[in-house]
């Protein structure tokens, strides 16, 4: 009686490689649990006005009243929010942010980015703390996101007791370089703009321009430039100003070029001035009246 041959019998796996199988098998489902567990986080907290409220309150420092909306919609507002750390503590009144929107950005260095219709906020007072050492200086001043805000207005500002009023702005921050552009700040007696670009790394090179004027009611008028250029750590300054004679002979003018160090315990280094007829009142309130003249005036300013 003849019998069939046996059928080769399939090589079974080493049982090593089983457990692997099955132990990637796992990882990947775990993985995929905990990405959807991760976007439910995420979508609560952008999203629904309670994860807001529970983020808000992880921040250290930071306290939030009356805060009403979701990180991701058309308004979020507060009645207040104050902040309070070792440099100092930072109050808004009466905030609000529109037009939220979270995206997906090409912007190299981030993933992500915030875009920020408008922000505004009725008044902000900054008061810092007394005696604090100085902090050591920055070696990334970048964000780990691009964010756009499109307009800032703020009414009222109090900078450690120094009033400014109906600031405007705009600006683009990112993981590598910000642009800030400042459209209008006042004081008492005269109103700022200009537009600053920063490198967040390295040297941090910085570029800015301001320019600024008397109020329109002044009764000694007067322009302003500045610019301002190189590393943050050693800049160069240069002042241009000039007023009109408001009857006298001499028209006052004023160019200056310095040199600052916003990074060191004494932040001015050499200067070099000229003045014509310069009244110093018309500049600041608190100045006296002056007819200062100095011609190729150098100072070399030390701690």
């Amino acid at each position: 009686m003849d019998h069939a041959p046996d059928r080769p019998v399939p090589p079974q796996a080493p049982p090593r490689r089983i457990a692997l199988r099955r132990a990637m098998r796992w990882l990947g489902g775990s993985l995929l649990i905990l990405a959807l567990l991760l976007a439910l986080l995420l979508g609560w907290l952008l999203h629904s006005e309670q994860g807001g409220l529970w983020a808000l309150g992880r921040v250290p420092g930071l306290s939030v009243v009356q805060p009403q909306g979701s990180f991701s919609g058309e308004r979020w507002a507060a009645q207040s929010v104050r902040w309070q750390g070792a440099a100092g503590e930072l109050t808004l009144q009466d905030v609000r942010i529109e037009g939220i929107r979270w995206h997906w950005t090409a912007v190299p260095g981030a993933q992500i980015g915030l875009r920020l219709a408008r922000v505004q906020v009725a008044a902000l007072r900054w008061t810092s703390a007394p005696d604090q050492p100085p902090s050591p200086p920055p070696t990334d001043l970048g964000l780990p996101l691009a964010l756009d805000l499109q307009a800032l207005s703020i009414g009222r500002l109090d900078l450690d007791g120094t009033p400014l009023t109906e600031l405007a702005a705009r600006a683009e921050l990112g993981p590598n370089s910000h642009h800030i552009v400042l459209e209008q700040v006042r004081d008492a007696r005269a109103s700022v703009r200009g537009e600053a670009r920063l490198a967040t790394r390295g040297p941090m090179t910085v570029d800015a321009t301001a320019q600024a004027g008397s109020l329109p009611d002044s009764q000694a008028p007067w322009q302003a430039e500045a610019r301002a250029s190189g590393p943050l750590s050693d800049l160069r300054v240069q002042l241009e100003m000039r007023g009109s004679a408001s009857g006298q002979s001499t028209p006052p003018r004023l160019s200056l070029a310095a040199q600052l160090h916003p990074l060191a315990s004494w932040p001015l280094g050499e200067v070099a001035l000229t003045a014509t007829a310069l009244d110093l009142a018309a500049l600041h309130e608190g100045w006296p009246r002056s007819a200062l003249d100095r011609k190729s005036t150098r100072l070399n300013s030390s701690h």
